[in-house]
């Protein structure tokens, strides 16, 4: 028999054991919240006249997920380089933390976090009186909330165009039928390297990309983009876009223009008709236009010599025939193409005058006697 006190001992020490074992078992360490705003995303850059712009989306939540404290300030971070050989590696991840040390600091806007939205595009600028004479500046935003600032955006490169590039001197809007061509006038000693033409619909926000890009030899462009039925709104700069952000001029307006189907389609070409046994048919080749529609055929009796509407003929159809017609009368023939627009062309050229051929007799019915002497066989099969 085991005596009572070493099972308690031993209880003892078994329930030590399990308590210093549960206590040595610890799981991976939880990192703490991230407290820092997410940094811009995407951002663009350009000198527009005297003024620095940035367009930018940002985020109303810090990295996690967790809300921006109070209201957010948009920062530009800018730093003077000397010489172009100081504008070099910023670009690099390693660097980041110390551009955010060396560059200088300019709130340039607020942003409201109780917003219902996670994101928004913020567009902003900065008068280029804000800065020093330099060869270079290198630029990135970032955001700032209560708790902290973000990290820089990208980092980029900005040689200032001082003073600032000479505007577009004339812009005029032409509507065409396959385009709306916009034409420009340069000043007499352009600086800049292009022209860029900005369009827009009238409800919508100008965009920051530019419909065309072109040569500063040039002065005029077709857009064939645009579309009828819809409001355009277009603007020109001249630009230089070698470096990392776009220098422009101030925007030219060209104007507003109401894109609509004004336009006749081309007429119906090659048309031309045949003489058949009591009718006659008309034939043509489309015109080509891309919205052509219906065919209008029109005839003219040589009696009365009235130009008469007798039928329409949906595109791609290419012929007509006409049966309300005598042998002993003269016709002649002409058409018009129809637009989706209702647009209607010009009559093509007459046909020559004809007569439809008279109508051929009827073939004897089948089975009429052919006057064959042969005669039946009536024999009896019967046996």
């Amino acid at each position: 028999m085991i005596p009572a006190r070493p099972i308690r001992v031993h209880l003892g020490l078994f329930w030590l054991a399990v308590l210093l074992a549960g206590c040595g078992h610890r799981g991976s360490p939880v990192p703490p919240l991230p407290r820092l705003p997410e940094p811009p995303l995407q951002v663009l850059w350009r000198q527009r006249g005297a003024r620095l712009e940035a367009r930018a989306q940002l985020s109303l939540q810090r990295l996690g997920g967790r809300p921006l404290r109070g209201r957010a300030r948009v920062q530009l971070l800018s730093f003077r380089a000397a010489t172009e050989s100081l504008t070099r590696g910023w670009d690099s991840a390693g660097r980041v933390r110390e551009f955010a040390r060396v560059a200088e600091l300019l709130d340039i806007g607020l942003i409201d976090p109780s917003s219902d939205e996670t994101t928004l595009w913020e567009e902003l600028g900065i008068p280029l009186d804000h800065f020093e004479e330099g060869p270079a500046y290198v630029i990135a935003l970032a955001l700032a909330d209560s708790g902290g600032r973000s990290l820089p955006s990208a980092r980029r490169v900005w040689h200032p165009a001082t003073p600032p590039l000479a505007a577009p001197s004339a812009c005029r809007l032409e509507a065409q039928e396959d385009a709306v061509v916009v034409s420009w006038a340069l000043a007499d000693e352009p600086r800049g390297t292009h022209v860029y033409v900005y369009r827009q619909l009238a409800t919508d926000r100008a965009s920051w990309l530019p419909e065309h890009r072109s040569d500063a030899s040039t002065f005029e462009w077709s857009d064939t983009d645009a579309r009828y039925d819809e409001t355009y709104v277009y603007q020109v700069t001249t630009a230089t876009d070698t470096g990392q952000v776009v220098v422009e001029s101030v925007a030219v307006a060209c104007g507003e223009l109401a894109y609509r189907d004004i336009y006749p389609p081309r007429l119906p070409g090659e048309l031309d008709a045949v003489a058949q046994s009591g009718r006659i048919r008309v034939f043509w080749l489309s015109g080509g236009s891309p919205d052509e529609a219906v065919v209008i055929v029109e005839r003219q009796r040589q009696a009365d010599q009235l130009w008469q509407k007798i039928g329409r003929v949906e595109s791609p159809e290419f012929f007509f025939e006409d049966v309300n017609v005598t042998a002993d009368e003269q016709y002649r023939y002409r058409a018009r193409a129809v637009d989706r627009a209702g647009n209607i062309s010009e009559a093509s050229e007459p046909t020559a005058w004809l007569s439809p051929r008279p109508v051929l007799p009827e073939p004897p019915a089948s089975g009429r006697a052919t006057g064959s002497t042969t005669k039946p066989d009536t024999r009896d099969d019967r046996r």
